[in-house]
């Protein structure tokens, strides 16, 4: 029902029951009803994706992981074919569908760290890349199907990108042969977004994203609608087609907005704003960018929307000599990220400073991000 023309309602029903299913939790995992709690978290974590609630699929995917052994600890055991996922029946589960099912559990987990990029150097996380990794592979039915098809995070998160186009064609493919209509638009979306990152594969983006787009509609699924049209979208933004992309969001923001999907309303604005700036219309991209960040504020949602408006921002103010309005905006990025981004990305944004500081005639070193040290003393200098 959360893939389909009454997903709003449900969204709402389990919206006001949340506080009763995290009371059902908290008493399956104090009883170690593993199998119970294994079905809440696994039923339940497409509702928390689709409603940002990500800190609950954090917390309760740990403490039901915690009831069984690790599915990923080495040696790993391969997972074999299974058509059926773990909560097609009610508990309790057959062996093999609760060595998938903790398997399953694990992925709402990892892909719920977001960007703590600390938590990924702890060897017990490098550990469970691997046996991830060991354990699934691109065509099986489960890696077709939420939350299997989140076993991606371990590719990206290990730094194997060049194999993200042959996964996502492998998963497409094994969609088709299955017969998973849903599951094709979710992946189809998924390459469109790879393939926008290409300049050779701004065509087979397009193409994803219509056919996405067309199943989606089909099915009356909002979420997957507004994402097909941000890929296409994106396709459009790739090719300086300003004017096109700047529908295409506008279009995905009212899918958003009628389901409810408040972090991916603002994010499909923050996008938006940066198309309508690039688009000659500068004054209402630099409106709905701060607009973006003070709904944010209010609503205490859409962390990702904030960095990348701040962003934004500080790339058209420096563009447009408002060089102390454009600091405030990256100091901003490296107050949220601190210690946690990317040694790339606090590279960049350091970068940045340099650049203002230059821009402004100043000699003064410019620190490195969370570290209170001129860049110059940096190790990643």
């Amino acid at each position: 029902m959360l893939r389909g023309p009454e997903q709003r309602a449900w969204l709402d029903r389990l919206e006001l029951e949340h506080d009763n299913l995290r009371t059902a939790l908290r008493r399956a995992v104090a009883a170690h009803d593993e199998h119970e709690a294994l079905c809440l978290v696994l039923s339940l974590q497409w509702f928390w994706t689709l409603r940002d609630h990500r800190a609950d699929a954090r917390a309760w995917s740990a403490a039901v992981a915690a009831l069984g052994p690790d599915p990923f600890a080495l040696p790993v055991e391969p997972a074999p074919v299974l058509h059926a996922r773990p909560i097609d029946a009610p508990p309790p589960m057959d062996p093999e569908q609760l060595k998938e099912a903790r398997r399953e559990a694990r992925l709402v987990g990892l892909a719920s760290v977001e960007s703590d990029i600390e938590a990924l150097r702890k060897r017990e996380l490098r550990d469970e890349l691997t046996g991830i990794l060991a354990a699934y592979r691109s065509g099986l039915p489960q890696t077709c199907k939420l939350p299997g098809v989140m076993w991606y995070y371990a590719v990206l998160l290990t730094g194997r990108f060049d194999e993200l186009a042959q996964m996502a064609e492998d998963a497409v493919r094994a969609c088709r042969e299955y017969g998973y209509a849903w599951e094709l638009a979710f992946v189809l979306q998924l390459r469109s977004k790879i393939f926008n990152d290409r300049p050779d594969g701004l065509a087979q983006a397009r193409r994803d994203a219509d056919e996405s787009l067309e199943i989606f509609v089909r099915l009356g699924d909002a979420w997957g609608a507004a994402e097909a049209i941000a890929g296409r979208g994106e396709s459009r933004e790739g090719r300086g087609e300003y004017a096109l992309a700047a529908e295409d969001y506008r279009a995905a923001i009212r899918y958003a907005e009628e389901l409810g999907a408040r972090s991916q309303v603002l994010l499909l604005q923050t996008r938006l704003g940066s198309v309508l700036i690039e688009d000659d219309d500068e004054a209402a991209g630099e409106r709905l960018l701060y607009e973006v960040l003070e709904r944010a504020k209010e609503r205490n949602s859409g962390r990702d929307a904030v960095s990348f408006a701040h962003l934004t921002l500080a790339m058209h103010l420096t563009c447009a000599g408002r060089l102390q309005e454009a600091r405030g905006h990256l100091e901003e990025v490296r107050k949220a990220f601190g210690q946690r981004g990317p040694e790339m990305f606090k590279g960049v944004l350091a970068m940045s400073l340099v650049s203002l500081d230059v821009e402004e005639g100043s000699t003064a070193p410019t620190c490195c991000p969370g570290s209170g040290r001129p860049w110059s003393c940096s190790r990643t200098n």
